[in-house]
C-alpha cells in the first residue's frame, strides 16, 4: 500500500499532480471544497474512512451551509477517494453507490416573444452582429456555451454540423450531428444562414484549423486553459442590457436559459436528451421542464 495515512498527507499529494490531469473548474472546486473537508477529517486515516462518515458530513454541510456546498464537498471527497484507490492506499471506494440529495435546477420560464425582442435589434454593432446568430444556433442546436464557442471551421462540413460535447468527450462520448436538412429532405435554411452570418463577420481568421465564432482579434472566445469564455460573458450582458433598453424586454434572460428552452420545445423527453446531448434522460427532465412557453 502508498504510504499516505492521513487525509491530509493524501490531500497534499493531490495538491502536486500536473494540473493537465483534471479540468481547471475541476481543480478550482477542489481548491474550495477540500479545505472543508479536512477542517473536520484532518486526523482520520483513510483506511477508517466509511460511507457513514461522508453521509454525516453532507446533512453537516447542508445543514451549515447548502446543499450545493454539501453536493461540491463530496464531489471532492469521492474525487480524492478515487484516487486513493488508485494509488493503492485503500482495496476498495468506501462512497461507491452512494446517492445524495440532488439540486434541483433553477428553471426559468423564456416566452417567445422575449426571444423575439432580442432578435429585433438593429445589428448595427458586433455585439449584435455576434450574439444574434449565436442564439439562433443555440436554439437550433441546444448546444452549451462552451460548445458552441469551441465550434471550429472542421465541424463545419458538407452534410452538417459535427459536435462531441466536451461533457461527454471522456464518459459516454455521445457525439451530435446538426444536418443541414430535415428527416423529409427539406433543406434547413435557418441553420445555413445562422452559420453563414457568423463566417461573414470580421475580422479573418486566425490558424489553420480557426474556431467560428471569434473576438475582435480573430481568436476563440473559449479559453482551453481555463473553461471559461470571459470575453463572450461580457458580450453577452451588453447585449441583454441593449435588449432591455430599446424594446419592451422587462428583465435580463441568462444566455444557459435559451439551452433549456431547446429541451422544453423537443417532441419528448427522449429526443431533447438526443439534441441536448445528455448522458441519460432524468438529467433533461430535471433542467427543461416548463422551460418556454409559447406567446
Amino acid at each position: 500500500m502508498v504510504p499516505v495515512a492521513a487525509l491530509v498527507s493524501f490531500v497534499e499529494r493531490i495538491g502536486t499532480m500536473p494540473t493537465s490531469t483534471l479540468k481547471p473548474k475541476t481543480w478550482e472546486g477542489y481548491a474550495v471544497s477540500l479545505p472543508r473537508v479536512l477542517a473536520v477529517f484532518e486526523p482520520t486515516r483513510i483506511a477508517s474512512f466509511k460511507a457513514q462518515h461522508a453521509r454525516r458530513y453532507f446533512h453537516r454541510c447542508k445543514r451549515e451551509r447548502s446543499l450545493s456546498a454539501a453536493r461540491a464537498d463530496l464531489g471532492a471527497l469521492r474525487g480524492m477517494l478515487a484516487k486513493a484507490v488508485e494509488w493503492g492506499a485503500i482495496d476498495t471506494h468506501p462512497m461507491v453507490g452512494m446517492r445524495f440529495e440532488q439540486v434541483r435546477p433553477s428553471t426559468v420560464d423564456v416566452e417567445a416573444w422575449e426571444i423575439d425582442a432580442l432578435l429585433s435589434l438593429d445589428s448595427t454593432t458586433r455585439t449584435v452582429r455576434v450574439a444574434q446568430p449565436y442564439v439562433r444556433l443555440k436554439l437550433m442546436t441546444g448546444l452549451r456555451r462552451g460548445d458552441l464557442l469551441r465550434l471550429r471551421l472542421s465541424a463545419i462540413r458538407d452534410d452538417g454540423i459535427y459536435v462531441t460535447p466536451a461533457e461527454t468527450e471522456g464518459t459516454s462520448g455521445v457525439s451530435l450531428i446538426f444536418q443541414w436538412i430535415d428527416d423529409d429532405g427539406e433543406p434547413i435554411a435557418e441553420l445555413r444562414e445562422a452559420v453563414d452570418e457568423v463566417l461573414a463577420i470580421p475580422p479573418k481568421r486566425r490558424g489553420d484549423d480557426p474556431f467560428l465564432s471569434t473576438t475582435r482579434n480573430g481568436d476563440g472566445f473559449h479559453d482551453e486553459e481555463t473553461g471559461r469564455a470571459n470575453g463572450f460573458d461580457t458580450l453577452w450582458q451588453r447585449f441583454v442590457d441593449r435588449a432591455v433598453a430599446e424594446t419592451s424586454l422587462g428583465r435580463r434572460i441568462k444566455e444557459k436559459d435559451l439551452r433549456a428552452v431547446v429541451g422544453a420545445e423537443s417532441a419528448s423527453d427522449e429526443a431533447a436528451q438526443a439534441l441536448l446531448g445528455h448522458s441519460n434522460v432524468q438529467t433533461t427532465r430535471g433542467g427543461t421542464t416548463d422551460a418556454v412557453r409559447a406567446s
